[in-house]
């Protein structure tokens, strides 16, 4: 499908509240186009370049965005939106006036129920270890962690308490992007987690992140 693409130097995951503050004149021609028709565009991560200006280098993968509400301001617009499904662009269209490209869904590559069962229980395990690593975090930094105290879902994966024996693959699909949500990492860390087409080898990534993470804070705490 072709739809208008806003080039971020964020990399989105499923599930984020996203909120834009646009102002280059491109990207607010590109809002009001898609308020006068579907109100929804993707977004992918900047490889090189800046978000003004144009003349940027841009990664594959990425997420559409839902748009909720649209505000003006003194300086634009501010737009509140939310991260949907993956995507993949096929092909980029010339940027006349704004980023275009034809785009596919991310089909979500099917298991076996025992390997999604087997997907649940790591993630639970995966959700105690994001856990106490934001709560060292905030403790190194001398912080409340408001992801720590006040985020129902990540604690509810951590319990194990959210899956029975037929969890669905949309279950399991959900649980792994709350739980990606709340490592702390960079854009390039987020992408990676969008381009396998099975949650298995995406957990495994995220395994990978959250234990990178946690050497390094652990390094940090012995300074």
């Amino acid at each position: 499908m072709l739809t208008p693409v806003f080039p971020l130097g964020t990399a989105y995951l499923p599930g984020d509240e996203v909120v834009l503050r646009v102002f280059e004149e491109r990207y607010v021609q590109l809002i009001r186009d898609i308020n006068d028709s579907n109100l929804s565009f993707a977004s992918v991560l900047i490889s090189q370049g800046s978000e003004v200006g144009g003349g940027d280098k841009r990664f594959s993968y990425g997420v559409m965005i839902d748009v909720i509400n649209i505000a003006l301001s003194d300086l634009g617009l501010i737009v509140q939106a939310i991260a949907t499904d993956r995507i993949r662009v096929m092909e980029w269209e010339a940027d006349d006036p704004y980023p275009r490209a034809e785009v596919e869904v991310v089909v979500n590559e099917s298991l076996a129920q025992d390997r999604y069962h087997d997907a649940a229980s790591s993630l639970s395990l995966l959700a105690q270890n994001v856990r106490t690593l934001r709560e060292s975090i905030a403790a190194l930094q001398s912080i409340d962690d408001p992801a720590t105290t006040s985020a129902p879902l990540l604690n509810t994966i951590a319990s194990g308490r959210w899956w029975t024996t037929g969890v669905s693959a949309q279950e399991v699909e959900r649980a792994f992007w709350t739980v990606a949500r709340h490592v702390p990492c960079g854009p390039m860390d987020r992408y990676e987690l969008l381009q396998p087409p099975s949650v298995v080898e995406r957990i495994s990534r995220l395994r990978y992140m959250v234990e990178h993470v946690t050497e390094i804070v652990a390094f940090q705490r012995q300074k």
